[in-house]
């Protein structure tokens, strides 16, 4: 039983104690003093008056209780409702992947002023930028002084402070981008929509970056062969290819694909080791003797 329930039974409990008839027995005797009447008479209206006022202070308690756990029904309500409405509006805004809503908020922005590759270069260069450990240093100083002894943040100001703090824009999209964020309280994840939106061009133009680590450089038919491979297993329109060598690797080369920045090609998500290096490891593990490799 919740606790309002509980309140609503104390309050009946107490009300059906109220209409108990309660007997008061008073003996007076017809011999004394006429002050010793006045004293019995007396007694008599209090004992009469005593099972009043306590009914009526029963009933008091009775309707103080119920009218609580009325009110703590009323405010359960009325906190659901608006759980209800965060709820919804939450479903309505992408509370899933809100970086996914504003990403493509700002590229139908881009599409429709015409400005897609003046955006794609200012989302590529403020993605770097919001890596940048003196930018961030400042974004620090920045947050602090637009943030009160409460912790509230002035977003607007803060992000009018950032954009001051990014330079020249190639578009006029980007910079009304991040006022918008700012007022919609999400100025923090600017960086993330800028992860989005960069991975989210790639996979519109079906491009999928590779890097090849290879002991040997790689000749121009191995890098075709190898890129014809990916296509073939990602189903990318194109592959760009960037191709590291590595020496310790002994022979063979190894593959990495599905970034988590594709601009920066950084965090992969997949990849195959086909080195010679790696080859040896696994040998000597099966063996049970491991070296250092």
């Amino acid at each position: 039983m919740d606790r309002a329930a509980k309140m609503m039974s104390g309050a009946v409990a107490l009300y059906g104690l109220s209409l108990v008839e309660v007997q008061t027995f008073v003996s007076v005797s017809t011999g004394r003093t006429s002050a010793s009447l006045r004293r019995a008479e007396l007694q008599k209206v209090a004992a009469a008056s005593e099972p009043v006022s306590m009914r009526a202070g029963l009933q008091t308690a009775s309707t103080l209780l119920a009218v609580s756990a009325c009110a703590l029904v009323s405010r359960q309500r009325r906190s659901h409702g608006a759980k209800k409405t965060q709820m919804k509006a939450e479903k309505m805004e992408g509370v899933k992947n809100p970086n996914l809503t504003y990403t493509a908020v700002l590229a139908k922005a881009a599409s429709k002023s015409g400005e897609t590759v003046a955006v794609t270069q200012d989302v590529m260069r403020i993605k770097n930028l919001l890596k940048d450990e003196v930018y961030n240093a400042e974004l620090i100083f920045i947050m602090a002084d637009n943030c009160d002894i409460g912790g509230n943040a002035d977003m607007l100001t803060m992000g009018k402070k950032m954009l001051a703090k990014m330079g020249d824009m190639q578009s006029t999209v980007f910079p009304k981008f991040v006022i918008f964020l700012a007022k919609k309280k999400r100025l923090f994840q600017l960086r993330e929509v800028c992860l989005e939106y960069v991975s989210e061009m790639y996979k519109a133009e079906a491009i999928v970056p590779v890097t090849v680590f290879s002991a040997e450089a790689l000749t121009d038919e191995q890098k075709e062969d190898i890129k014809a491979k990916m296509v073939e297993k990602t189903g990318a329109s194109d592959v760009k290819l960037v191709c590291q060598v590595d020496g310790g690797l002994l022979g063979g080369f190894m593959l990495e694909w599905g970034y988590v920045d594709a601009q920066n090609m950084e965090m992969p998500t997949e990849g195959v080791d086909l080195t010679f290096k790696s080859y040896l490891k696994r040998k000597a593990i099966a063996d049970g003797f491991a070296g250092d490799f």
